[in-house]
């Protein structure tokens, strides 16, 4: 059961982070429009949330890893 959570959590940490650096103003719109309805992302937020996809995509590199080392 463990391996299978595993590799739950391995392939959500690699589409968001693959979505997150691909369209980071999408990825804002999505989780802050509830809250800001014209909400315009700066250009240092967008290279914060590309920067959330890269550790999410380097997290889920090392969940791999972890899953073939067992």
């Amino acid at each position: 059961m463990g391996e299978i959570m595993l590799w739950i959590i391995g392939f959500l940490l690699l589409i968001t982070g693959i979505f997150r650096v691909a369209k980071p103003e999408e990825s804002i719109y999505l989780r802050e429009h509830w809250r800001f309805e014209d909400f315009e992302p700066n250009e240092t937020y967008i290279k914060m949330e590309r920067f959330s996809g890269i550790v999410s995509l380097v997290l889920s590199i090392v969940v791999f890893i972890c899953i073939f080392n067992m």
